[in-house]
């Protein structure tokens, strides 16, 4: 068997391999991220694009990402053979504080918007934040429907949009993006929202390609840099803005937010950017091809070995069909999906702002709506309760009972 030193002599000799951590991927993702999904993305991209033409310029992308008071360590330089290599963080565990940004195909970026995790927001919280941003508040932290509202506001005073010059705005089926107020505010100012397919904005939305990745890497350095500075203090949620102010100019470049854009094929529009290696993680859990028509002519050559194998497929047409691998020996495929209870719908790429859209979403949203518990009802109304003992049988007329004397206690002399 092949040991160590041989793995590494390989290695050696390969010169093109190297030992990676891949990187972790869910099985929503992977399942998600398939050729069918993707293509009704391009086709609905491409449709609002022929509807308004489009330019780079015109075409936004927003996102999310969560920045919390706990870094992740930077690499250090240490002496060879030390164990333990310790550095210090703000805290064991941190406290999240979101950051939407927006950026578009022409390398264009909204100043951030900032989410903190309290009831009331206050102008004091962005002490040290990059020029022109905004924020709110809220008791999770996370993006709510007031909060994106807030944010379009926010959106459409930095980028000027109105009827007369619209706006695309590429966004995810989170549920804070598909509230009936929001999208009747894009409507009336001219956004035209496209959302993306589930579990495929590792692989299509541009900001969290290109963007996020770097910015977490600048976000860790600041923030070991502001601990060294800042000798004995902890880090808080209101120094987020600072420490995100240094390091997002590092990470939203023109290059890496353009690239963000190309590389899934949305600007310029590609619909071809992936190929057929790209959907093969999703192979498993595709749905089988349906079956041949009786009318499909098979040739089956291996017949005569005891094999049914059939080479080629003959269409009425006459047109023939390219022989597979996969007809000789199929990969193994999953088996059918659970039926679960859920109670959400599932998402698709949608053109948010469109008519029938909007009116399907508001329709979905009424029937959710849970009807209210009837009030309590006064104590008159209620049952009379049940009585522990029963009256004594010399009680008053009509079951009430009559006052009678306390009964005498004697006790012994002494």
């Amino acid at each position: 068997m092949a040991g160590k030193d041989w793995f590494t002599s390989f290695m050696e000799r390969s010169g093109s391999l190297s030992l990676r951590r891949p990187e972790a991927t869910s099985q929503q993702r992977l399942s998600s991220f398939n050729q069918s999904n993707v293509n009704l993305f391009h086709q609905n991209l491409k449709t609002v694009l022929d509807r308004h033409q489009f330019q780079a310029k015109d075409i936004w992308n927003i996102d999310e990402t969560g920045v919390t008071t706990v870094q992740v360590q930077d690499r250090v330089v240490a002496q060879m053979g030390q164990k333990q290599v310790g550095s210090v963080t703000s805290a064991e565990r941190g406290t999240l504080v979101t950051v939407a940004l927006a950026g578009n195909a022409q390398g264009d970026l909204v100043p951030p918007f900032f989410i903190f995790p309290r009831k009331r927001f206050k102008d004091h919280f962005l002490r040290g934040g990059p020029v022109g941003c905004a924020g709110s508040g809220n008791p999770t932290g996370w993006m709510k429907e007031p909060d994106f509202l807030l944010y379009l506001a926010h959106f459409t005073s930095h980028t000027r949009v109105s009827k007369e010059s619209k706006l695309l705005l590429l966004l995810d089926n989170h549920t804070s993006h598909l509230s009936i107020a929001a999208i009747d505010y894009c409507r009336a100012n001219g956004i035209v929202l496209l959302s993306f397919p589930p579990h495929c904005t590792h692989r299509l939305q541009p900001m969290d390609i290109s963007v996020f990745g770097p910015l977490k890497g600048y976000v860790n350095s600041a923030a070991d840099r502001w601990m060294r500075s800042h000798p004995g203090i902890n880090i808080s949620i209101y120094d987020v803005p600072s420490i995100v102010a240094e390091a997002l100019p590092k990470a939203a470049t023109v290059n890496n937010i353009t690239s963000g854009f190309s590389s899934p094929g949305i600007w310029p529009f590609n619909p071809s950017a992936f190929e057929e290696k790209d959907f093969a993680g999703a192979y498993s859990t595709d749905r089988p091809p349906p079956q041949a028509s009786g009318d499909e002519v098979s040739a089956s050559p291996g017949a005569t070995s005891g094999m049914d194998v059939p080479d080629r497929a003959v269409r009425p047409e006459g047109e023939a069909v390219e022989f597979s691998p996969d007809i000789v020996r199929p990969y193994p495929k999953a088996g059918p999906r659970k039926i679960t209870k859920r109670r959400g719908r599932k998402r698709t790429t949608a053109i948010l702002t469109d008519t029938p859209v909007r009116a399907a979403l508001e329709a979905e949203k009424q029937g959710t709506v849970k009807q209210r518990r009837p009030a309590k009802q006064p104590p008159s109304s209620r049952a009379p309760k049940k009585r522990l003992f029963s009256p004594a049988p010399d009680a008053g007329v009509a079951g009430v009972a009559t006052s009678a004397a306390p009964p005498t206690i004697t006790w012994p002399a002494d």
